[in-house]
């Protein structure tokens, strides 16, 4: 398990997020990612989102509204 506070250098959740992809592309290898980063969930080829406990959403990032917002802040 990987912890964002390990990596308290700048551009560290980029290169983990990188890593991650080419680990998922390159070997198959599925990658469950827990966050509570927006940024970090536009990485994601598909989402979901608990809310007290029960799945508030389930699809792609841009589709949830909290990440979308960040998606449109970003352009």
């Amino acid at each position: 398990a990987l912890d964002h506070e390990e990596f308290p250098r700048p551009g560290t959740t980029a290169e983990v997020l990188a890593i991650l992809d080419r680990l998922n592309r390159e070997q198959g290898l599925t990658i469950v990612l827990v966050t509570h980063e927006p940024d970090v969930a536009l990485h994601a080829r598909r989402l979901v989102r608990l809310t007290d406990g029960r799945v508030s959403y389930d699809g792609p990032p841009g589709g949830d509204p909290a990440v979308a917002m960040v998606q449109r802040s970003a352009a």
